[in-house]
């Protein structure tokens, strides 16, 4: 009989656990409806359509020394008022959406968004093909 409730109490304390690190990472990757709202809306005041939900949602740490990649980056970012550099260090959360329109033209891109502390700190408009490009966004702040 002791034997059996050992067993058991094991087994519940094994379920214990794997139901909490599934909630753990759904809680880390999932988005609430809030931020993607905010998203959704500062993309449509840039005349940018895109899906209703982000395709892909990444932790990424933004170096504290930028290589030539980031340098660029950061500097396409500056032509529209975001800066980059106070996040070096930091893990900041990428939202990636598929767009449908800009200007209410089709167009085939992605839209990626850094937010720190639930505020967007980067923002651009790529297209990875052969003839792609990345654009930033506004920032709202510097306008």
């Amino acid at each position: 009989m002791i034997y059996r409730l050992k067993k058991y109490k094991f087994i519940f304390i094994g379920i214990l656990i794997s139901f909490s690190v599934i909630m753990l990472i759904i809680g880390l990757f999932s988005m609430d409806n809030s931020t993607n709202e905010m998203i959704i809306s500062y993309l449509n005041s840039n005349n940018i359509t895109v899906q209703e939900k982000p395709l892909q949602i990444s932790h990424i740490t933004i170096p504290n020394n930028f290589d030539k990649i980031y340098e660029t980056y950061n500097e396409i970012q500056n032509q529209s008022g975001f800066d980059l550099i106070p996040y070096k260090g930091k893990t900041v959360i990428k939202y990636t959406y598929k767009v449908i329109t800009i200007n209410q033209e089709s167009i085939t891109a992605y839209a990626n968004i850094f937010l720190y502390d639930n505020t967007i700190i980067a923002a651009d408009i790529s297209n990875t093909s052969q003839n792609g490009f990345i654009k930033s966004i506004p920032n709202p702040k510097a306008e």
